[in-house]
């Protein structure tokens, strides 16, 4: 499953524009090593170092609206509130997803020989 989405991902990052998918993947990076830093560590001298508590998952719910949004209805009566609410999830989702695996998305993949 996980490399179907990491496929379809890759596919619709080809379609990105060069500028906007090489500052995706700065972006990606960077939201990765703040990542990376969410948990609370000691350091070499044994001391506590806090986290940061942004994982993922929060970075997505920061990011995921500013990244992946789509243009609102000229009309703001039309559509559930409940569909809003499962596509701000969705796009949560999409968004943690791409963070924690932002090297394979960009990687290029080795042709096969013939």
């Amino acid at each position: 499953m996980e490399d179907n989405q990491i496929a379809v991902l890759r596919l619709l990052l080809a379609l990105l524009p060069v500028p906007n998918r090489d500052t995706l993947y700065a972006l990606l990076q960077f939201l990765a090593v703040v990542d990376r830093h969410s948990q609370d560590s000691v350091d070499e001298n044994g001391q506590e170092v806090p986290g940061n508590k942004m994982d993922s998952h929060n970075l997505g719910t920061l990011f995921g609206p500013n990244i992946l949004y789509r243009d609102r209805d000229p009309n703001p009566n039309d559509g559930d509130a409940a569909n809003r609410v499962d596509e701000q999830r969705d796009v949560i989702q999409v968004i943690k997803f791409m963070i924690e695996n932002h090297e394979k998305l960009f990687k290029v993949q080795q042709r096969d020989s013939i």
